[in-house]
This record gives structure tokens, sequence and C-alpha cells, in this order.
């Protein structure tokens, strides 16, 4: 089977899902009335310029597909359950696991593949280039700026403030309450908040090599890279000086840089109970001073705030999948203070834990 749009695509997944299409209000729910439990897709649409899909469902049967869709488009969101397998056009094959993600789509072509009693669960905004750069850049010139982004690349991390405001329209929908107006303000403020993540370095983003997306945490698009159990790749050139003050510079050899990526591997495996920042200089043999600066360089986020993230998200993806206590899962996210763990999650994502799982699992 060959799909040449989105549109396409959707109608294939559909019809393989056995979803038929149904109004409510401001938008289209799709799924198997017959079946209920096998989920549900919901889109709010604004017909050539953005579309926004709202999906909890399971896989009945294997299925795969091969897609070439010449449309130019941003797409981005979070994925909190679920796994999909692709091959890109003369790109190695991968997997999206879940995360948050953004990707630049353009003339896209490949394969992608289902897996029976596979479980989705997650919000993705599909956003025109036309739109944005037709409709919004002779309004807003400051508006995200498309050339900041390799196209066909998934980036698996988005601004801390998108995914905020993705949570709002997860919370509006469950309460029906997502009007076209509150829609279309929420997607311009994402716009905006992609913007200013790209304004201060936007000479800085160089397109990364095409390799496997991976996963990492919540971040800026800016200059964060992904991985895929792989060796780190930087975005371009390196850029070995990093500006510390108007007087102060600090250089980074390549050696360093290979320290602050295995700093980065050290903390993603073991952010429930992760080492110092003292004894994380001391396992990649880099001093405090230099990691710091080097991680936040690198990642555009501090070593704290990655940890955080980790964390955050790992709780998420608990509450939506299991039924286990906040109690525990503050524990198993490494917090031995439930207070704690609640009074960050509700700092991340603007919920507390149990309105995230009221509104995920409703």
């Amino acid at each position: 089977m060959l799909v040449s749009s989105t549109n396409e695509f959707q109608a294939f997944m559909f019809e393989q899902l056995h979803f038929l299409p149904e109004m409510n209000g401001n938008y289209t729910c799709y799924s198997d009335r017959e079946h209920p439990e096998s989920g549900y897709c919901c889109i709010y649409c604004r017909e050539g310029c953005y579309q926004l899909g709202i999906a909890d469902y399971t896989i009945p049967e294997d299925f795969s597909v091969s897609f070439r869709n010449p449309a130019r488009q941003l797409r981005f969101g979070v994925m909190l359950s679920g796994k999909t397998h692709f091959k890109l056009y003369q790109k190695d094959a991968a997997s999206f696991t879940p995360s948050s993600f953004i990707v630049l789509e353009e003339n896209i072509k490949g394969q992608q593949a289902w897996r029976a009693g596979d479980h989705f669960h997650g919000l993705e905004l599909t956003v025109s280039a036309d739109f944005i750069e037709n409709v919004l850049y002779p309004v807003f010139p400051d508006c995200v700026s498309l050339s900041a982004f390799e196209a066909n690349y998934t980036y698996k991390m988005l601004p801390t403030g998108v995914i905020n405001l993705l949570n709002q329209m997860h919370f509006l929908h469950e309460k029906d309450a997502l009007t076209p107006l509150y829609l279309e303000g929420l997607i311009l403020q994402c716009l905006a908040l992609l913007a200013e993540e790209f304004e201060e370095n936007s000479s800085h983003v160089i397109a990364p090599k095409s390799v496997p997306a991976g996963t990492l945490p919540a971040t800026s698009v800016r200059t964060a890279i992904n991985k895929a159990g792989q060796q780190h790749i930087p975005h371009g050139k390196v850029m070995h000086t990093i500006k510390v003050s108007d007087t102060r510079t600090i250089t980074l050899s390549t050696a360093d840089l290979s320290a602050v990526h295995l700093a980065h591997d050290i903390l993603t495996e073991k952010y429930k109970n992760p080492p110092t920042v003292h004894e994380l200089s001391e396992q990649v043999s880099l001093s405090m001073q230099k990691l710091n600066y080097a991680f936040l360089h690198e990642y555009d986020t501090t070593i704290s705030d990655y940890i955080i993230s980790l964390k955050m998200e790992y709780g998420a993806k608990l509450l939506s999948e299991t039924l286990l206590g906040i109690d525990e899962i503050a524990l198993q996210c490494g917090y031995h203070y439930p207070a704690n763990f609640i009074r960050m999650f509700k700092k991340y994502y603007g919920v507390t834990p149990l309105q995230f799982r009221k509104f995920i699992t409703r």
C-alpha cells in the first residue's frame, strides 16, 4: 500500500483500526463503535493550516504502509506510550518510542510498520509550512524559522513550555472546551516559544547527521541532539569555545566533548539515583566547572534539569500505563518524599500527578 498525503495516511490507519468518523462539536472522533475498547483518535483541523490529533488506541493486527508525501509541514507532540518501526528513504531503519518530539517533514518517503497489541497514546500537532510562511510570517516576522530544522529528522525533545501548552490542549479537550479560538491561540503560543528557543543562537543551528532518533528529555530543539544507543553525533562542526562571560571563555577539546557525552549517557541510565556532579566529574575525568558549562552548551539544559526531565517523563509514563499509587511512582522516580515529586511534577507539566492520570485515563 502506497499513500501520498497526510489524509491518505490517516485514512489507511483508520481502515486498519476499523475506525469510523463521528462529528463531535469542534472535532471528529474516529473509533470502532462495535469495539470501543480498541480506543479512539480525535482530530481537530483547520484545513490547509494545522491539525491536532489526540489518540489512545491498540493495534488489532500487524500492518505496514509505504508513504511518499510531498507536503512540507512541522509536526510535534508527545508520545506517552507505543512504538512504531519505520525506515526513511536512504536512511537506516529506526523505531519511535515514548518521548516528546519535533520534525520538519519535507517530501518524506519510506515505510512504517505496526505490531498487533501495541498500545499508542499521545498528542500530535501538524502545522503546514505554507501557513507558517505565508500566513503568519507577514504578520509575525519573528515566527519560528523552518530553516532552523534539518528536514525529515526527528528531534526527540521539546521545550517544557511547549509541552505545557500541549497538555493544556489535552486538558481542554477532556473538558470538551477546546474551541477553535482556544486551539489557534495555543498553537500560536507554541510557535512563539519555538521561535524564542531559536532566537538567541539561530546562527548556531547546524543540520545534524542522519541517524536514527533516540530518547532525550523535553529540553530545547536548539542545540541538543538525539541518540539511539549509538555514539553521540554532533550537529555538524563542533563549537570548541564556550563564552562564559564578556571576558572569559572555556575551550573544549574533542576528548572533553566525549567526556560530556559519556556523562549524558551515565545520567540517562542512572537518573533514578544519579551521581552528584562531583562524582560524575570524577567518573568522566572532567572538572566540575567544565562539565557543567559543556553539558549546558551541548544539550541546552543543566545537569539537574536534565535529570528532572527524565524523572518527570518516567513518572508520566507510570501514571498513564500503570495503576501504581503516587507514593510508589514517586519512589520509582527517585523521590523518597512524595510531596517533592508532586510539587516538581506540577511545575513541569502544569497539573498534579492525579490530575494528569485523570486526564490521560478518562
